[in-house]
């Protein structure tokens, strides 16, 4: 899995922690999901909240393994997509106070769209980071919840070079020819680069471009 259904149900725990707590809790939430791994937490409000949470979270992560989606979860509850870009990120954070305020004022942000303000150093620089693909992921979120129409244009609607880099931020722009960009399917290559162990944490632009038609098969 490359990422996952973050639902308000959540955050709805995750506020009422204090930052380290809901630092760790992040991470174990990310733990499960990606790696099927579930760890104890280290306080007694951490595994109470955990208890909360679980039926919905063990739910949508086995429909969400067999590559589908959790339509009855979605609606019922606010939700946006988690990818594993921010559960590397969250890790990167060995402070887990660090971490905790990072996913709250995500969360205030995708649920909420309340606007960070206070963030200190480094969260405020990893959140202004995130933000462009925050934004694409709201955009995607809400036609999405519109269904219909407005789902099957966003699912026809190309994939442009600048969304191709936001989702894929570990990926680094080394093309000094723009001609090299010109023609580039970068829907099918996103598509494929997830799915290939190979590719997925490949960081240089020039050698997706250069194997794209490996990559996507064609």
């Amino acid at each position: 899995m490359e990422q996952f259904t973050f639902y308000d149900i959540y955050y709805d725990v995750i506020s009422q922690l204090e930052d380290d707590e809901a630092g760790r809790f992040a991470k174990r939430i990310c733990n499960y999901t990606f790696n099927g791994v579930d760890s104890q937490g280290k306080t007694e409000n951490e595994n109470c909240f955990w208890e909360i949470i679980y039926p919905t979270l063990n739910d949508a992560t086995a429909i969400e393994r067999q590559d589908k989606k959790p339509y009855y979860l979605n609606r019922k509850m606010k939700h946006f997509t988690f990818s594993a870009a921010y559960a590397r990120m969250l890790n990167t954070l060995k402070d887990n106070a660090s971490a905790g305020q990072f996913v709250k004022a995500m969360c205030d942000y995708m649920l909420e769209g309340v606007e960070p303000t206070e963030l200190k150093p480094p969260v405020d620089s990893y959140f202004k980071l995130f933000r462009k693909s925050l934004d694409l992921s709201k955009v995607r979120s809400e036609s999405g919840r519109k269904g219909g129409k407005a789902k099957k244009k966003t699912e026809d609607k190309p994939l442009n070079f600048a969304e191709f880099l936001v989702l894929n931020p570990q990926i680094k722009d080394d093309v000094y020819s723009e001609r090299l960009k010109e023609g580039v399917d970068w829907m099918a290559l996103n598509h494929a680069i997830h799915k290939s162990e190979e590719w997925k944490s490949e960081t240089s632009l020039y050698r997706i471009i250069s194997n794209r038609s490996a990559i996507i098969g064609t």
